[in-house]
């Protein structure tokens, strides 16, 4: 009924294996460690960027460099590039360009609606919400294409930040998970643009109201002394 007493050398043999197990798991832990670890949101962005497939990225970044050129503050500075009359009429063609894309943000939802492969109930009433929703950036922006370029750029720098907003709410209802991603500094790009040009005009409008107040005070001027 006695144990029998462990030798030196057993005792001796496990401490020389936990010993040198310690190493490995610690190497194990140091390896696991940064991957248990949450990814920080910009992390996790790149990540989901880089999985974008080429195409629709450099279609993608190809489709914000109007946004930028077409702003009258830069446009200005490419008359070797553009032609003058693209120069002279850039915030109005970077307007129609700008309707054209908020419609073509919601054009997405129209086609994963119509190519979902789900079925019921829910999965209907995700598809009609899809198709819904798909129509109304058009509606909303085509009014900018009829205004003075500073306020159709306005409407424009409100909407493509209001559309990226609806589409990361329905991110999880069919759209791939790099659509966001790539998304991101596209929208930003975009509504930089349209408010350069807004922000322009703004100036524009408030030297033109100046100028009317001065010749204004001019005229009284001139009417007193005679």
């Amino acid at each position: 009924s006695h144990k029998a007493p462990v030798s030196s050398p057993a005792r001796a043999g496990g401490a020389a294996a936990a010993k040198a197990g310690a190493p490995a798991a610690a190497k194990a832990a140091a390896a696991a460690g940064p991957a248990s670890k949450a990814q920080s949101p910009f992390s996790r962005w790149w990540t989901a960027f880089q999985s974008a497939p080429t195409v629709p990225k450099v279609l993608g970044l190809a489709g914000a460099i109007p946004f930028i050129a077409l702003a009258p503050p830069v446009a200005k500075h490419l008359v070797s590039v553009l032609p003058a009359d693209v120069v002279d009429n850039s915030a109005m063609i970077q307007v129609c360009y700008g309707v054209t894309i908020v419609s073509f943000l919601g054009a997405v939802h129209w086609g994963v609606a119509m190519s979902s492969s789900l079925s019921g109930p829910v999965a209907a009433r995700i598809a009609n919400e899809g198709f819904v929703y798909s129509v109304i950036p058009s509606l909303c922006a085509w009014p900018a294409a009829l205004m003075e370029p500073g306020a159709g750029a306005v409407v424009l720098s409100i909407l493509l930040p209001a559309c990226y907003g609806a589409d990361y709410g329905r991110r999880n209802m069919g759209l791939p998970q790099w659509y966001m991603a790539l998304r991101l500094p596209l929208t930003l790009l975009a509504t930089f643009g349209m408010l350069l040009t807004a922000t322009r005009h703004v100036h524009a409008q408030l030297d033109y109201a100046k100028e009317l107040t001065q010749r204004e005070k001019d005229k009284a001027a001139t009417a007193a002394t005679k």
